[in-house]
């Protein structure tokens, strides 16, 4: 009797083994990394936005500077200012000897003349102070702020690119300044009017003041310089990362792992409106020498950074919202399917 061999098995080819946990391992990896990258380029959008909105836009950045000149508090710093610019520049000495000369009718002053120096130098300074105020407090001081921040807007943006401007300046320390050359003109021309012909030495050009002061402006002006060119497009590069993510992760993980980027971004969100915080503080805490009163420049900074403090809520918002439908999701799809096959079993 004829024994028919056994058939043997044909050995797999040695490469078709491992091949599926290979192509698993390497989507998993790209899709941690298109998630990292969705975060990333969410975390930059964020400020990116609100610079193209509310910087870069003529109308965006009005809304945020017009307010700022019926502030008291700025007001106040701009005349304290603007002030001792000008009685930097007065001879005040001379104004003063002068004025005891004709007080006394002859070439030498007596000594109970003299002692009327300080406060003719009192008054002197009163007169300065007070036409300084009433154009500061005055509808034309309204008018001179929106027509320069209008005419040079770049305020903001020509600091954020680094380029020297006519408004606002941020130099290579971090510091914002404001040129202090309009409103010293208007008040050098009050005073002339009034005969203070000692006002015609007023120089306008070149003067300015510090608004604030922090490392981190001049680290967000060399970001803004590289990122100036894809602001626009970040927004839905995003997206487009995190739908790609989605996509990379393996069926019925792909909630999981858009819980995963929307919670990180939640938590960088939380983590960005703090940091905001402090470094206001920071900021404020560390004003330099010549710069105006702290009250101002917390007014002038928390009028530049509510729009980014409302941009960053939005997006904590719908990273929570997001988080939570997807975490949501799974057991509620779950117990309708189990509903779904528990109706023909009880029928």
């Amino acid at each position: 009797m004829t024994t028919t061999p056994a058939t043997q098995p044909v050995p797999a080819a040695p490469d078709d083994a491992p091949q599926r946990p290979r192509t698993g391992l390497l989507r998993r990896v790209a899709c941690v990394v298109v998630a990292v990258l969705a975060v990333v380029v969410t975390i930059l959008a964020v400020p990116a936005t609100y610079a193209k909105d509310n910087v870069l836009d003529t109308r965006g950045y009005l809304e945020i500077v017009q307010p700022l000149a019926d502030d008291p508090e700025v007001q106040v710093a701009v005349s304290e200012a603007v002030t001792a610019q000008v009685m930097e520049q007065v001879p005040v000495d001379d104004v003063v000897e002068g004025a005891l000369s004709d007080l006394a009718g002859r070439e030498v002053v007596p000594d109970r003349i003299t002692n009327l120096a300080p406060i003719l130098e009192n008054q002197v300074e009163q007169l300065v102070r007070a036409t300084t105020d009433r154009i500061v407090t005055s509808d034309q001081f309204a008018a001179i702020w929106t027509v320069a921040n209008r005419a040079g807007h770049g305020a903001f943006v020509t600091a954020l690119e680094g380029r020297e401007g006519a408004v606002v300046d941020l130099d290579t320390e971090g510091s914002v300044t404001l040129s202090t050359g309009p409103i010293l003109e208007k008040v050098r021309d009050a005073l002339l009017d009034r005969g203070f012909t000692a006002a015609q030495d007023v120089d306008v050009t070149g003067r300015t003041i510090v608004l604030f002061q922090s490392d981190d402006l001049a680290t967000a002006q060399r970001a803004y310089a590289v990122a100036q060119h894809v602001v626009a497009i970040l927004p839905w590069l995003a997206l487009v990362l995190v739908a790609g993510a989605v996509a990379l992760a393996a069926p019925g993980r792909r909630l999981r792992a858009l819980a995963w980027i929307a919670g990180v971004v939640a938590l960088v969100m939380a983590a960005l409106q703090i940091g905001i915080a402090l470094t206001q503080s920071v900021a404020l805490g560390t004003l330099p020498p010549g710069a105006i009163a702290a009250d101002a420049a917390a007014v002038i900074a928390d009028a530049f950074l509510a729009p980014l403090r409302v941009d960053v809520w939005w997006v904590f918002g719908i990273a929570v919202v997001v988080l939570v439908v997807s975490l949501a999701a799974p057991p509620l799809v779950a117990r309708l399917r189990a509903s779904r096959l528990a109706e023909p079993a009880a029928a």
